[in-house]
C-alpha cells in the first residue's frame, strides 16, 4: 500500500526513522484490538504521526501516543 503523505524527500533520515518507530510502536498496540479495517487503520496512524512530525514531534513515544488517541476518536 502506498499513500503519499508530504512531497518526496520531505523529512531527513532521523525524522524517518522516528516515523516507522512510531508507525510501528502504534499498529503493535492495536492491530490486533481493533475491528477497523486494516488499510483505513494504517491511513490513520500514518497521518497522524506525519503530521505531528510536520509540526515538529520528535519523540516516538509522543507520537505513538498520538497516532494511538487518532485511532480512539475514530472509534477503530
Amino acid at each position: 500500500m502506498s499513500v503519499q503523505l508530504t512531497t518526496p524527500g520531505a523529512h531527513d533520515p532521523e525524522a524517518l526513522i522516528l516515523i516507522g518507530r512510531a508507525f510501528d510502536d502504534a499498529w503493535e498496540k492495536v492491530a490486533a484490538r481493533s475491528a477497523a479495517d486494516p488499510t483505513t487503520l494504517s491511513k490513520t496512524i500514518s497521518r497522524r504521526i506525519m503530521s505531528a512530525v510536520l509540526v515538529g514531534v520528535r519523540d516516538i513515544d509522543r507520537l505513538t501516543l498520538l497516532a494511538l488517541d487518532a485511532v480512539d476518536h475514530q472509534g477503530a
